[in-house]
């Protein structure tokens, strides 16, 4: 089965690097992204929803710009094309507004369904944020 490669940009008034610390850590994630989510040293993390873990790998760092987390999967199609999630940050010098790009690769196909679970999941984000 194929993947599919959704992207949307998000904006946001707040640092990079407050932004950054959200996408990156494990605290952040779960405060709006993720029940749980924990790592070790390798940069190998677990991804938690509804109590199912997600392992994941962290093959991008790039401090407060970008991080994309692939997904492990035993499939060997999957092996060969693996499902990511990608968060970069760019800032505008201009309008000094933050912006949050999200790639979501994965089996999931359903361009509005994508767009509603980001929507939603950025609104959380947003609010995280807001009571900060």
């Amino acid at each position: 089965m194929g993947k599919y490669k959704f992207t949307n940009e998000f904006e946001f008034q707040a640092s990079p690097k407050i932004l950054f610390e959200f996408i990156s850590t494990p605290i952040g994630l779960t405060q709006w992204f993720c029940d749980k989510a924990t790592f070790n040293a390798s940069n190998a993390w677990n991804l938690v929803w509804d109590e199912v873990d997600h392992p994941v790998h962290l093959t991008h760092n790039k401090p407060q710009k970008l991080v994309r987390f692939q997904f492990d999967s035993a499939d060997e199609e999957d092996q060969l094309d693996p499902a990511y999630l990608q968060f970069e940050i760019e800032k505008s010098e201009l309008t000094r507004v933050a912006f949050l790009r999200v790639t979501d690769y994965s089996a999931m196909s359903n361009h509005q369904e994508l767009e509603e679970l980001w929507h939603g999941l950025i609104g959380n984000l947003k609010t995280v944020i807001r009571e900060k």
